[in-house]
Protein backbone atom coordinates (compact mmCIF):
# COMPACT_ATOMS: atom_id res chain seq x y z
CA UNK A 1 0.00 0.00 0.00
CA UNK A 2 1.27 3.43 -0.94
CA UNK A 3 -0.49 6.53 0.36
CA UNK A 4 0.13 9.94 -1.19
CA UNK A 5 -1.35 13.00 0.53
CA UNK A 6 -1.35 16.29 -1.39
CA UNK A 7 -2.30 19.61 0.18
CA UNK A 8 -5.21 21.57 -1.08
CA UNK A 9 -8.52 23.10 -0.07
CA UNK A 10 -10.92 20.76 1.70
CA UNK A 11 -13.54 21.64 -0.91
CA UNK A 12 -11.36 19.96 -3.55
CA UNK A 13 -10.94 16.71 -1.55
CA UNK A 14 -10.59 13.76 -3.91
CA UNK A 15 -9.27 10.21 -3.53
CA UNK A 16 -7.92 8.24 -6.49
CA UNK A 17 -6.91 4.58 -6.29
CA UNK A 18 -4.64 2.88 -8.80
CA UNK A 19 -2.97 -0.51 -9.03
CA UNK A 20 0.74 -0.79 -9.75
CA UNK A 21 1.73 -4.16 -11.19
CA UNK A 22 5.41 -5.12 -11.28
CA UNK A 23 6.50 -7.47 -14.02
CA UNK A 24 9.93 -9.06 -14.24
CA UNK A 25 11.17 -9.74 -17.74
CA UNK A 26 13.32 -12.72 -18.67
CA UNK A 27 16.44 -10.52 -18.70
CA UNK A 28 15.72 -9.62 -15.08
CA UNK A 29 14.64 -6.06 -15.82
CA UNK A 30 11.67 -4.86 -13.77
CA UNK A 31 8.84 -3.09 -15.54
CA UNK A 32 5.74 -1.60 -13.93
CA UNK A 33 2.26 -1.00 -15.23
CA UNK A 34 -0.18 1.31 -13.46
CA UNK A 35 -3.93 0.90 -13.85
CA UNK A 36 -6.53 3.44 -12.66
CA UNK A 37 -8.92 1.54 -10.39
CA UNK A 38 -11.39 4.05 -8.97
CA UNK A 39 -11.95 7.45 -7.47
CA UNK A 40 -14.29 9.18 -5.09
CA UNK A 41 -15.09 12.57 -3.62
CA UNK A 42 -16.72 10.93 -0.58
CA UNK A 43 -14.57 9.98 2.43
CA UNK A 44 -17.01 7.22 3.43
CA UNK A 45 -16.41 5.39 0.12
CA UNK A 46 -12.64 5.07 0.63
CA UNK A 47 -12.65 1.86 2.78
CA UNK A 48 -14.70 -0.21 0.29
CA UNK A 49 -12.72 1.19 -2.63
CA UNK A 50 -9.48 0.09 -0.93
CA UNK A 51 -10.86 -3.37 -0.09
CA UNK A 52 -11.83 -3.90 -3.72
CA UNK A 53 -8.42 -2.70 -4.92
CA UNK A 54 -6.64 -5.03 -2.49
CA UNK A 55 -8.61 -7.98 -3.84
CA UNK A 56 -7.71 -6.96 -7.39
CA UNK A 57 -4.01 -6.84 -6.46
CA UNK A 58 -4.20 -10.20 -4.68
CA UNK A 59 -5.86 -11.85 -7.68
CA UNK A 60 -3.70 -10.71 -10.62
CA UNK A 61 -5.05 -13.37 -12.98
CA UNK A 62 -8.47 -11.69 -12.94
CA UNK A 63 -9.47 -8.47 -14.68
CA UNK A 64 -9.24 -5.64 -12.08
CA UNK A 65 -12.55 -4.20 -13.30
CA UNK A 66 -14.32 -7.34 -12.03
CA UNK A 67 -13.64 -6.14 -8.45
CA UNK A 68 -14.82 -2.53 -8.86
CA UNK A 69 -18.44 -3.11 -7.84
CA UNK A 70 -18.11 -5.83 -5.17
CA UNK A 71 -20.23 -5.44 -2.05
CA UNK A 72 -18.83 -5.69 1.50
CA UNK A 73 -20.04 -9.28 1.71
CA UNK A 74 -18.41 -10.19 -1.60
CA UNK A 75 -15.14 -8.63 -0.39
CA UNK A 76 -15.24 -11.01 2.57
CA UNK A 77 -15.27 -14.06 0.27
CA UNK A 78 -12.04 -15.80 1.30
CA UNK A 79 -11.90 -17.82 -1.93
CA UNK A 80 -10.81 -14.63 -3.72
CA UNK A 81 -7.78 -13.91 -1.55
CA UNK A 82 -4.15 -14.80 -1.86
CA UNK A 83 -1.77 -13.85 0.93
CA UNK A 84 0.93 -11.60 -0.51
CA UNK A 85 1.74 -9.64 -3.62
CA UNK A 86 4.68 -7.64 -4.89
CA UNK A 87 2.15 -5.35 -6.56
CA UNK A 88 0.90 -2.17 -4.91
CA UNK A 89 -2.39 -0.43 -4.19
CA UNK A 90 -1.76 3.32 -4.48
CA UNK A 91 -4.16 5.87 -3.04
CA UNK A 92 -3.66 9.55 -3.72
CA UNK A 93 -5.69 11.97 -1.62
CA UNK A 94 -5.88 15.58 -2.77
CA UNK A 95 -7.14 18.20 -0.36
CA UNK A 96 -5.08 16.96 2.59
CA UNK A 97 -3.56 19.19 5.26
CA UNK A 98 0.01 18.15 4.44
CA UNK A 99 2.13 16.76 1.62
CA UNK A 100 3.45 13.33 2.51
CA UNK A 101 3.95 9.93 0.92
CA UNK A 102 4.30 6.74 2.87
CA UNK A 103 4.62 3.13 1.83
CA UNK A 104 3.63 0.14 3.90
CA UNK A 105 6.27 -2.48 3.18
CA UNK A 106 5.64 -6.11 4.03
CA UNK A 107 7.54 -7.23 7.09
CA UNK A 108 9.64 -10.28 7.56
CA UNK A 109 7.55 -13.27 8.44
CA UNK A 110 9.40 -15.68 10.64
CA UNK A 111 8.34 -19.01 11.96
CA UNK A 112 9.84 -20.58 15.01
CA UNK A 113 9.80 -24.21 15.86
CA UNK A 114 9.10 -25.30 19.42
CA UNK A 115 12.22 -26.62 21.01
CA UNK A 116 11.66 -29.57 23.33
CA UNK A 117 12.82 -29.05 26.94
Amino acid sequence: MEVVLVTGPESEWHAKVSLRFEHVEVEGQKHTNSVDFGQTRTVDEVPILLRRAQLAILNPDQDPSSFQSLSDAECDDTSLKLMFSRNTVVIQIKGAETDITFIDLPGIIAGTAKVPN
